[in-house]
């Protein structure tokens, strides 16, 4: 069995976590086992208030003020994979996080249930297409609720007030003139469902198949009767919302990506298909004979879990992969700009992830499930592990070696350091007093970097948690630690643990923990918790000014003086 502690009040007492792991050493060498972060699977839970107020701020803020965030919603003809578990963990990190700066949050996810490859699907696996999409859309849920990931509401384009709302968003658009029915002759993909132009397509020289250049999906040529939409009247408003804003496409790459489509007019847009060929979707309002096409039924989803039409509010943050661009950053702005509404703030792109370096795929058998991950390492586990790895503009890359080296470096590096200071040989008196303890001691160099580090750390973590560079803060947080370990080496407590400076040393050290552990709280929260049950901290942590003013050195010293005081009376 892994060996961890939790500390009750004055008392450290054993706890047992998971099985299988190493025992880590206390006073010395390394603890290389990440089983101490395995099998924390208690959801983090965030107190109604604290010392510092109200933790969850939807609640008492006006609701246009609330930010969205989503991830796209997935797609139900196949089960989910590690790319449908890294969005989802991405969005729940940076949901986690505004709520620990004091924002009012609304995130939302779901699972996209119409379309053509649905209905071949469901045909497929010889089930009624509303029971296939009940069975997969549960999987997903299940995804997430294994992987930690708590959304505030989940959207089913099945669902009666998504076809609502998008009835209502297609009638507002027929209102203001901007669709009409037309011949649309294209190259349709079924993988992509979407046409392409004539120079959109080339011959692949292998197959002799015509395929989209873009994504090297088999097309072929059809001519229909459809609804279109006017993108070409609205170019001009799509390039100038992404010119307002830095941030309205993000990374950089990604808005020079769509400034490229922008350069020429927008071609109209087919937006329904004959109801001959799609028969699994929602009907155009007033005309059987046709079924909206798949992107305005899904992109509207993001509309519908707000309630709209009775409800709207721009929305902020959509989290999407980079395959999904041109829908979300020139379609999606499209459409609401033509229905009068808003573009939404900020399209937040990701890269995909490799296998080995190698390219996912069901033919080659290398997707790797998230189901087994958490299973064999446990749900924070996994969630460091793919926030450390990710960088937005490019790809990640998974292999059971570098899953294991990322975590077995946060176990040496943090769970180590824990065992090692909570120790009773290290802090004989099981106490973790307060800085007005140390005023007359005396700094060294190592001390100086520790609290330099800590002091400095929610700045820059700050920055690159709100860019959705979760991975760029963790390296701060881990650049911490290491000084944090090495300070503790060379100071030696457990040689003279009642000095002044070994108890300098162990309280720089819990401090160091402690605010490591809170900046870590939106990726790893049963850990974080784990952290603070460790150091005999509460487990609500605040938010606003009151987590700011918790990440610094000394920023929760009044809680050990009230402790001390209830204590003694």
């Amino acid at each position: 069995f892994g060996l961890m502690f939790i500390i009750a009040p004055r008392r450290f007492v054993p706890f047992v976590v998971g099985g299988g792991g190493r025992v880590c050493s206390i006073g010395g060498g390394a603890c290389a086992s990440w089983r101490l972060l395995q099998r924390l699977h208690t959801s983090f839970a965030y107190s109604s208030q604290d010392d510092g107020g109200d933790s969850s701020p939807s609640s008492n803020m006006p609701w246009k003020d609330v930010m969205t965030i989503s991830t796209p919603i997935f797609y139900v003809n196949a089960a989910p994979h590690i790319g449908h578990a890294y969005t989802s963990i991405l969005a729940d990190c940076l949901a986690r996080w505004h709520r620990l700066l004091g924002d009012g949050v609304f995130f939302t996810t779901g699972t996209d249930e119409h379309g053509i490859k649905v209905q071949q699907a469901a045909l497929r696996a010889g089930e009624d297409p509303k029971q296939f999409c009940d069975t997969v859309s549960t999987k997903f849920k299940d995804m997430m609720d294994i992987c930690g990931v708590e959304p505030d509401y989940f959207i089913r384009t099945t669902d009666a007030n998504h076809k609502t709302a998008v009835k209502h968003f297609w009638t507002e658009l027929e209102k203001r003139g901007m669709l009409y029915k037309g011949k649309h002759e294209g190259w349709y993909s079924e993988t992509d469902e979407c046409f392409y132009t004539d120079r959109q397509v080339e011959r692949d020289e292998d197959s002799q198949h015509m395929v989209a250049k873009d994504t090297n999906s088999i097309v072929t040529h059809c001519v229909e009767e459809n609804y279109m939409f006017k993108m070409s009247a609205m170019t001009d408003d799509v390039r100038n919302w992404i010119s307002s804003s830095d941030k309205a496409i993000s990374p950089s790459k990604f808005k020079s990506v769509v400034e490229h489509y922008l350069k020429s007019t927008l071609p109209d847009l087919s937006v329904s298909r004959s109801s001959n060929v799609l028969t699994w979707g929602i009907p155009v309002p007033n005309d059987k004979e046709h079924t909206m096409y798949v992107w305005i039924d899904a992109l509207v989803n993001y509309l519908s879990a707000q309630e709209f039409p009775s409800k709207y509010r721009r929305l902020h943050t959509h989290i999407i992969g980079k395959d999904i661009l041109k829908f979300h950053s020139v379609y999606w702005p499209s459409f609401l700009l033509a229905c009068g509404l808003d573009a939404p703030q900020r399209i937040l792109t990701h890269s995909h992830w490799t296998n080995n370096g190698v390219k996912m795929s069901k033919s080659i058998g290398n997707v790797v499930d998230p189901f087994a991950e958490v299973e064999e390492v446990g749900a924070d586990a996994f969630r460091f592990f793919l926030m450390h790895e990710a960088r937005l503009g490019h790809d990640g890359d998974y292999s059971h070696r570098r899953r294991n080296e990322v975590i077995d470096d946060l176990a040496n590096t943090m769970g180590n350091l824990l065992q090692r200071s909570t120790g009773k040989k290290i802090n004989p008196s099981m106490i973790y007093t307060d800085a007005s303890h140390f005023e007359d001691v005396e700094m060294n160099n190592d001390h100086t970097t520790v609290v330099t580090h800590i002091n400095d750390l929610f700045d820059v973590v700050e920055k690159e948690y709100t860019d959705g560079e979760f991975g760029r803060g963790l390296l701060h947080i881990m650049d911490a630690l290491r000084e944090g370990n090495k300070m503790f080496q060379n100071a030696a407590p457990w040689q003279n643990p009642r000095s002044l400076e070994s108890e300098w040393c162990v309280y720089l050290t819990y401090e160091l923990l402690r605010v490591c552990g809170l900046l870590l709280s939106p990726i790893t929260p049963n850990v974080s918790l784990k952290v603070r049950q460790r150091l005999g901290l509460p487990e609500a942590v605040g938010s606003g000014p009151s987590f700011r003013n918790k990440c610094v050195v000394g920023g929760e010293d009044n809680l050990h003086q009230q402790k001390a005081e209830a204590e003694a009376e």
